[in-house]
């Protein structure tokens, strides 16, 4: 190491310390399954963002769009 101070951080997934420099490829996470947990979570939906206010995710624009297309048949 050059020297530099590091920083000490948990872990997201397990709350676990974990040294937050370049001597640790996972960071922040712990280890690698602590990472692969938390990408799988992302994966599965588990964590999402949440739109703004005024945004809409496309599955309510699909169907909105299909309430329309109905609404012409009509």
């Amino acid at each position: 190491m050059n020297g530099q101070p590091y920083r000490i951080v948990r872990c997201p997934s397990c709350g676990k310390t974990s040294r937050y420099d370049e001597t640790n490829p996972n960071r922040p996470f712990c280890c690698e399954r602590c990472k692969t947990y938390d990408i799988s979570q992302w994966a599965d939906e588990k964590f999402r963002i949440p739109l703004a206010h005024n945004e809409q995710s496309s599955e309510d624009t699909l169907s909105e769009s299909e309430d329309l297309d109905s609404d012409d048949n009509s």
